[in-house]
């Protein structure tokens, strides 16, 4: 069982079963985007204009994009592990290409 979901749980992952690439499945992306402005319209964040916003850059879309859930966010990513990421889509490793990693 997972303490926490991490960044590197989820490459061990990728590594024990052979696989070498991963992304989000259609429409997680979305979900995680609308998830970070809830949790971001907690905040002041929204209503300023700083590089958490995008504002450091000039025709950037404005968006958050760091959760900012603490906990249940943490929790919620240790639950999708624990259940082996079934909100990513993965492609199995191309001989030759994973050395470098």
């Amino acid at each position: 069982e997972l303490e926490a979901a991490s960044i590197r749980d989820s490459i061990v992952h990728l590594r024990g079963n052979n696989f070498g690439a991963i992304e989000p499945a259609s429409g997680v992306d979305v979900a995680w985007a609308r998830d970070v402005e809830e949790a971001a319209s907690e905040t002041l964040f929204p209503k300023t204009e700083s590089w958490h916003t995008g504002a450091n850059m000039e025709g950037k879309h404005r968006q958050i994009a760091v959760h900012m859930g603490g906990p249940a966010y943490f929790e919620t990513l240790t639950q999708i592990a624990l259940a082996g990421y079934p909100v990513l889509v993965v492609e199995p490793t191309v001989k030759g290409l994973d050395s470098a990693v």
